[in-house]
């Protein structure tokens, strides 16, 4: 059993630019300094809508399937999983496990996570809601990113081409790495930063479909997101399929069995 912060540690696991010669491209909640990276999302964004332009009709989402999580013993548990999202700033987990059942998430500024076992309900310590809330509202940004190329006013973000991958250093370090391109030599790679250290490069495939997304995890640790096995839904591709992986290891392997695109949904579907 894990106790106290280390327990719930475990479980959660627009700047302006004054420069006139730097070219800013917003584009919803992201602005881009260069060109190439807002075509770039563009196109990702046209790919997921299948060319329809529907992603800024998006409103709500919810996701219905099951998990395998990695334990901190090295164990796997598995569990079944609603993920449900209303835009702008509200997003819901809950996993039920055999035992137990967990939320995280948040709505507005108001933390959702919480433990349900054995009859009884937990929350975190009261140091630890600041800091889980940031690390929801980043986790609720991949997750909108990889899926459907959806953004939020929860982080707003600076897109911008990046040098390519390879070792990942910190967005104001800037040490050179081999640049990635598709068979046309067209850049496939964007880097995404954004406040309380927001870090995420956003890698699309040869048909511009958001890919994987590469961030810094805790303790410096560099985990990927893959999104895949894409299906038509509500006007969009969504994949059923996310994979995340870090510390030489899958740490979640997510697979979904429906998702619905723009579901009724409404702020009181987001409570404690």
């Amino acid at each position: 059993m894990i106790h106290s912060k280390r327990r719930w540690f475990v479980a959660s696991t627009v700047v302006s630019c004054a420069a006139s010669s730097m070219l800013l491209i917003a584009q919803d909640f992201v602005t881009f300094k260069d060109r190439p990276s807002g075509d770039l999302f563009v196109a990702s964004r046209a790919a997921v809508a299948r060319g329809e332009g529907s992603i800024k009709n998006l409103r709500s989402l919810v996701f219905k399937g099951h998990a395998r999580t990695a334990q901190e013993d090295g164990s796997q548990a598995e569990s079944a999983v609603v993920i449900k999202v209303l835009l702008p700033d509200a997003y819901l987990r809950t996993d039920t496990f055999p035992d137990r059942v967990m939320t995280t998430g948040f709505n507005g500024n108001r933390l959702l996570t919480a433990i349900e076992e054995g009859g009884r309900s937990s929350a975190p310590p009261a140091p630890m809601t600041e800091p889980l809330l940031k690390s929801e509202r980043a986790r609720f940004t991949r997750l909108l990113l990889g899926t459907s190329t959806a953004l939020s006013p929860v982080l707003r973000l600076i897109g911008r081409s990046a040098p390519g991958l390879g070792e990942m250093h910190r967005p104001d370090q800037g040490a050179p790495v081999d640049p990635t391109f598709d068979s046309a030599n067209e850049a496939r790679l964007i880097e995404l930063s954004g406040p309380d250290g927001f870090y995420t490069r956003f890698v699309v495939d040869a048909a511009k479909l958001p890919a994987r997304l590469e961030y810094r995890a805790a303790k410096d640790e560099i985990w990927t997101t893959t999104f895949s096995d894409r299906r038509a839904v509500g006007g969009l591709l969504m994949p059923y399929r996310i994979v995340t992986t870090g510390r030489g290891s899958v740490r979640e392997d997510l697979r979904f069995d429906e998702i619905l695109v723009n579901p009724e949904l409404a702020k009181g579907d987001f409570g404690k």
